[in-house]
């Protein structure tokens, strides 16, 4: 809206009997100039205020939500599984990254108190799902892997324990069973007993592409190139 200008011409009169200094003078015709403020448009001014209002209201959620994702990152290293990641270059030219969390024994017996168990799919960490990531299309124990990110379970068996690559990389680590149909390879391993134990699970990568997780005195070993 735009404001109006309005003039109004004052009439001219002739005032006889006014005394000024000089005697009888007379009022001159004048140009009176007012500013008009036009009228407000109070329902155009309310959409206005709550359209200014939901936008504020939406930035101040979005902050919220990037500042307890930052706080939620932060705070990993506070659980009790704190997260963990080794990375290895292997023949090839493959670079391999592994994203876990380590779990503690604190007493406890594996297949007894904690997992892996038999039959039971295991995220073979804690937490997210075991995230494994390569740069370069890969062998796992003679079968191949495409270049990419993979969540990474396990199943446990009489005979071993059974890989299981899935294309659901970020995911938490009980929802195997909403993913497993994307599962893209499948890779029967044997499990040792290694000599010491780790209170802590812990995932190794051999500069000759063997990959190794132990955790108290279970042993699984696989092969990369």
């Amino acid at each position: 809206m735009r404001r109006e200008l309005v003039k109004i011409q004052a009439a001219s009169c002739k005032l006889q009997d006014v005394p000024t200094k000089k005697g009888f003078d007379y009022f001159r015709p004048t140009t009176l100039h007012f500013i008009v403020f036009p009228r407000v448009d109070l329902l155009n001014f309310r959409f206005q205020k709550i359209f200014v209002m939901k936008k504020i209201f939406a930035l101040a959620l979005m902050s919220s939500v990037l500042l307890t994702t930052a706080c939620a990152q932060q705070d990993k290293s506070k659980r009790a599984s704190p997260p963990a990641v080794v990375t290895q270059k292997i023949p090839g030219g493959s670079v391999i990254t592994i994203n876990y969390s380590q779990p503690s024994l604190k007493g406890r017996t594996i297949g007894v108190d904690l997992e892996p168990k038999k039959g039971k799919v295991w995220r073979m960490g804690a937490n997210e799902a075991t995230v494994f990531e390569t740069t370069r299309d890969i062998t796992v124990e003679g079968k191949t892997l495409r270049e990419g990110r993979y969540s990474l379970f396990g199943l446990l068996t009489d005979e071993g324990i059974t890989l299981i690559f899935n294309e659901a990389a970020d995911i938490w680590g009980t929802a195997y069973e909403k993913n497993k149909e994307k599962d893209v390879l499948k890779v029967n391993v044997p499990v040792k007993v290694a000599a010491g134990s780790k209170e802590m699970l812990e995932y190794t990568i051999d500069p000759s592409g063997k990959v190794s997780l132990q955790w108290g005195t279970m042993l699984i070993d696989f092969q990369l190139k």
